[in-house]
């Protein structure tokens, strides 16, 4: 039965996807290389949780505004001299 739910997170998440590109017209590789571009740039002032990072772009319906969100688990702040 868990290899079934981890299937099934799968599929939900390659569906998500799919819709979020066809919503916003912003594909999967440009999500991936601009959750990385933020990351670096996060990374001198926070210690994070990487693997955790989260971008997610949705569409207003009332306002057709394009909206990133982006969501990190922030372990720390680096102190900086």
């Amino acid at each position: 039965m868990l290899g079934r739910e981890k299937t099934k997170d799968v599929a939900r998440n390659r569906l998500s996807s799919v819709l979020r590109e066809d919503r916003t017209a912003v594909s999967a590789r440009d999500l991936a290389l601009m959750q990385l571009d933020v990351l670096a740039a996060l990374s001198a002032y926070l210690e994070m949780e990487r693997d955790r990072a989260m971008v997610t772009v949705t569409k207003e319906r009332l306002t057709g505004q394009t909206m990133l969100e982006f969501s990190v688990p922030v372990r720390s702040v680096k102190r900086r001299r």
